[in-house]
């Protein structure tokens, strides 16, 4: 029966994952400046500009905060939904975050990496 466990934390998670992000966006909106223009007596269409240094601070908080957030809640909905007790739960909140966080760390350097081929190419883009 995981599956519907999955079902159910899913069905709880994704309301307040779309808040979260819908505010990351108000806060720090991808793309900046107006979407039309008037020339002369038109009002022409024109390309936003893309806000790197708010696409960058969207992405470390959504995998800094979001992701510690969403690691320990999908620990705790899927540890009570197994029927494990407080105890339990908080200790294998510890144990699934200090991993995780192990990993993070070991995968920052391939983050990095990629992180700078994709800022790169949409600042070629966006030019």
């Amino acid at each position: 029966m995981p599956i519907i466990h999955f079902v159910i934390f899913t069905l709880l998670n994704c309301p307040p994952n779309f808040l979260w992000q819908q505010y990351l966006e108000q806060r720090f909106p991808g793309y900046t400046g107006p979407s039309t223009v008037t020339k002369g007596e038109k009002r022409v269409a024109v390309k936003k500009k893309l806000d790197v240094g708010n696409t960058i601070k969207k992405l470390a908080l959504d995998q800094t905060v979001g992701a510690t957030v969403n690691t320990v809640l999908f620990t705790a909905v899927i540890g009570s939904l197994k029927g494990l007790g407080g105890g339990d739960i908080v200790d294998a909140i510890k144990q699934v975050s200090s991993d995780i966080r192990m990993k993070e760390l070991l995968a920052w350097v391939r983050v990095i990496q990629v992180r700078e081929k994709v800022v790169r190419a949409l600042i070629a883009e966006s030019v």
